[in-house]
């Protein structure tokens, strides 16, 4: 019948696939092996498999390159040889470090997706497929294969829960095993079934060669469905989208335009969105699809290059980071793909391709990388700094608290940087063990709470005690949990405390007192005598000005003490938020209260 013929035909080619890039199939079962037993102990094998996922793509870009290039056996062992060595390398190269960090994750992720369009634009090199041909197939190829993945996925689901509810309690590990199998290996191996060998240096007979420019036909060929959504739907939204964007530009671009940084990612992901739709369309022939590539990219250069001029302004304002530099690099591979498209047309738009992976090796390749050149970009700023306020002497830091507003933000700024991604310890004159948290105070002579904002009308802060942090109540008799609001309810300002203690047979009362527009926290004796008062504004004054941006705090600057002849209150921040709008605060507080009675 039939679907049994179907069935059989998607097996052949699962096997296939399989004999066609061996390397890869099997380094995705190495990762899936590592995978499966980091599920189950809970040990981090990441930079395992994350070598494997480079041998995998690299094995992938390589066979392409054989298949369009060269037809004799000892040239595809070397090529399976160099695979083999490379992603040993990679993983040696890798290992000494310690976590998988985010720099290193970002790089792989470069290096993957700079392989990724190597093997698609291989089979467009000197060929007769067009790289749009190519590109078509292989997103056809990942949406199918990450719809029947999905479908598996929650049929391989259905049926665990029905074992587990009905029939016998399993192990919940074995979703992440399900997951595991079918997204791991078989959903990448799936894909690579889809993809059809397009024409190389090797000569085949007539009968073969039909079969294939037939199995070619198939791949490159876009769907009435696919045409539909991206002719009629696509396009015309992204037309909608540019309209709106114009005219955003054209409103502000005397005034925020230039300073505003959240237009940015609206703004990359437009150009994304222009690019990938222009590859897809390059084939099509209907009326909206010859407008788009006519006119799009012509109106999609303006947008980019005033994005990267208010990029470039920000950037002076902030420094490099790895963040700003991936936004101004795209900016120009945006840039540079605007003109080809525009001048080139569909026929160079292999071209984008090359661009891509020039972009993308150059922003993973030492010195001129995104994260060496933020590294030094931000130490200098912050050595700058420092020297200008002669708080830099034979490389020690002299703490020193007469600093201006501005140079304040860029030596925060660039200390938080610099912790954040771990190179604080590579800059020479910032103390061994330097902690943000513990010694920024200690070390610079301000807090690092201070950062003046733009708008003092329109602010929100948000901190929290850092997490894992064990709260020593030794020498205290009683702890309680309290939560501060300024928010009227009934007219009055509200605190949920009203707790009556007792202590050596005497009873005493800790209150909320509401003055004004502030709030008190008050200890009394049985007969109303106040014993203690803290005055909770000086916990909001302290964070008022905290970096929105910046989150954790340590236990010391947490931290509050108000003691009297009889009594100390100690009060540690669990986590706080302040949103000013239109010279109104809503201020919000949960707090811990430790008190000790002094005898």
């Amino acid at each position: 019948m039939k679907w049994i013929k179907n069935i059989l035909n998607k097996f052949k080619a699962l096997s296939d696939s399989i004999t066609r890039y061996p390397l890869t199939v099997a380094f995705l079962f190495v990762a899936a092996v590592f995978v499966a037993i980091q599920i189950s102990q809970e040990n981090d094998y990441s930079k395992i498999i994350a070598a494997c996922a480079v041998g995998a793509v690299l094995a992938v870009a390589l066979q392409a390159a054989w298949e369009r290039f060269f037809e004799k056996l000892p040239a595809r062992l070397l090529l399976m040889i160099a695979v083999i060595l490379l992603t040993t390398g990679y993983y040696f190269l890798i290992r000494p470090s310690g976590e998988f960090s985010n720099e290193l994750m970002t790089k792989t992720s470069i290096a993957l997706a700079a392989l990724f369009m190597a093997y698609i634009w291989m089979p467009s090199i000197g060929g007769k497929i067009s790289f749009h041909n190519s590109f078509m197939a292989v997103f056809k190829a990942v949406f199918l294969s990450a719809l029947y993945s999905f479908i598996l996925w929650g049929g391989c689901s259905g049926v665990l829960a029905a074992i587990d509810v009905l029939i016998h309690e399993i192990n919940p590990d074995a979703y992440g095993y399900a997951a595991d199998i079918v997204f791991v290996l078989f959903a990448p191996v799936f894909m690579l079934s889809l993809i059809p060998r397009y024409p190389g240096k090797k000569v085949i007979g007539s009968d073969e060669a039909y079969e294939l420019n037939e199995k070619i036909k198939k791949a490159i060929h876009c769907p009435k469905f696919l045409e539909v959504l991206l002719s009629y739907i696509l396009i015309p939204l992204a037309a909608a989208y540019t309209i709106i964007l114009i005219i955003y530009i054209a409103m502000n671009v005397t005034g925020e335009f230039w300073t505003d940084s959240l237009l940015e990612p609206m703004l990359i992901a437009y150009a994304v969105a222009i690019i990938v739709l222009f590859i897809l369309v390059s084939g099509l022939e209907n009326k909206f699809s010859l407008f788009f590539k006519k006119v799009f990219p012509k109106v999609m250069l303006p947008i980019v290059l005033f994005q990267m001029i208010s990029s470039f302004i920000i950037q002076g304002e902030t420094g490099i980071t790895h963040m700003r530099y991936f936004v101004l690099l795209y900016g120009l591979f945006a840039l540079c793909a605007g003109v080809v498209m525009s001048f080139g047309g569909v026929r160079k738009n292999g071209v984008i391709a090359v661009l891509f992976i020039l972009f993308a090796v150059i922003s993973i390749t030492p010195p001129v990388d995104a994260f060496t050149l933020s590294k030094v970009n931000q130490t200098n700023r912050l050595q700058k700094a420092l020297e200008q306020n002669d708080m830099l002497v034979n490389d020690a830091i002299i703490p020193k608290e007469a600093v201006s507003n501005e140079d304040k933000a860029v030596i925060t700024q660039s200390v938080e940087y610099l912790s954040e991604m771990e190179y604080i310890d590579k800059v020479d004159f910032i103390p061994d063990d330097f902690d943000l948290y513990e010694d920024f105070t200690a070390t610079f002579g301000f807090s690092e709470y201070y950062a003046p904002t733009e708008d003092e009308s329109e602010q929100y802060v948000y901190v929290a005690l850092v997490n894992e942090l064990t709260i020593d109540i030794q020498g205290y008799d009683y702890l309680v949990s309290a939560y501060i609001s300024n928010q009227k309810e009934n007219d009055d300002i509200s605190m949920n405390i009203m707790n009556k203690i007792n202590y050596e047979d005497e009873v005493y009362s800790l209150e909320s007192e509401f003055l004004g527009d502030t709030i008190d926290i008050v200890l009394k004796d049985k007969d109303g005598q106040e014993l203690v008062r803290f005055d909770t504004d000086k916990i909001f004054d302290k964070f008022s000005a905290y970096p929105a941006k910046k989150n954790e705090i340590s236990m010391d600057d947490a931290t509050f003490i108000e003691q009297s002849d009889t009594v100390s209150l100690m009060i540690i921040v669990q986590n706080l938020s302040m949103d000013t709008s239109q010279n109104e605060t809503d201020k919000y507080a949960d707090v811990y209260l430790l008190i000790r009675f002094i005898k």
